[in-house]
């Protein structure tokens, strides 16, 4: 069986086994007084408890400045995790590569927002225009679509370096650095909210795009077709991450916002 256990900002870490979280508490990474709760269980209880289950820790109750327990062994509901937007940005960044567990709306929608509000920010520091353009001819029977690889690769051919040149390669920058925290977030979101994370195949892809070293050339006939396979794929997720957070726990983790 596995388990999960309550940190310090009371956010949900695991899953571990039973052996996993012994060697926490003898190494101090844990107490035995750390709230823990089974895989797909909602009762969180002492660690020592259930580590006394097996004679491995004498049991434990509740004491001042311990973890809320109560008589019966039972945890008291946590308060959510309240972080300012930057805080939750860090948050996800520093935990880029955690595909499990769950966010909640505020942590995922923060992350986004602010990740959007430092690119800007960054664009405007540097002075240049949008890395990524359109252009078509009056009689033009095609879209060509400038990625920012395209641009990069096309600058480096001519031998100059453009404004749009380095704004290309600030994009590229941003997306290499953020891609995977994204991911990583969407997912955790898509966990909170009582789905699956492989719905992240229908979006994963567009940020992507940029790394293509030429331009995309779309038929005009054909653009209402596109542009609808692009709504088709990102509405659904996005109406996903607007759902609030499953009460209680599911199959992805303890809960994070509602016990």
């Amino acid at each position: 069986m596995e388990y999960y256990y309550l940190d310090h900002t009371n956010t949900p870490r695991g899953p571990h086994t039973l052996d996993e979280l012994e060697h926490f508490v003898k190494t101090g990474r844990l107490s035995a007084t750390t709230l823990i709760a089974a895989k797909g269980d909602a009762r969180w209880s002492a660690l020592a408890n259930h580590l006394f289950s097996v004679k491995r820790l004498p049991p434990v109750t509740r004491t001042s400045g311990t973890s809320p327990v109560s008589p019966n062994g039972m945890a008291e509901p946590f308060e959510p995790v309240r972080r300012s937007m930057l805080a939750h940005f860090a948050h996800c960044m520093l935990h880029y590569a955690d595909f499990s567990g769950r966010a909640t709306r505020a942590e995922y929608w923060s992350f986004v927002f602010t990740l959007y509000i430092l690119s800007q920010v960054c664009y405007v520091l540097f002075l240049y225009g949008t890395a990524q353009t359109t252009t078509v001819a009056p009689d033009a029977a095609e879209y060509h679509i400038d990625t920012s690889m395209s641009i990069i690769s096309n600058s480096l051919a001519q031998g100059n370096s453009t404004p749009i040149f380095w704004n290309s390669l600030l994009n590229l920058l941003i997306i290499l650095v953020t891609y995977l925290p994204a991911c990583a977030a969407l997912v955790r979101r898509l966990h909170d909210a009582g789905h699956s994370g492989g719905w992240l195949l229908l979006t994963f892809w567009m940020p992507l795009i940029e790394f293509i070293p030429f331009p995309l050339t779309i038929p005009q006939d054909n653009i209402l077709i596109y542009a609808a396979l692009l709504f088709a794929t990102s509405i659904p997720v996005f109406a996903m991450t607007l759902i609030d957070s499953k009460p209680g726990p599911n199959q992805y983790g303890p809960a994070t916002k509602y016990p």
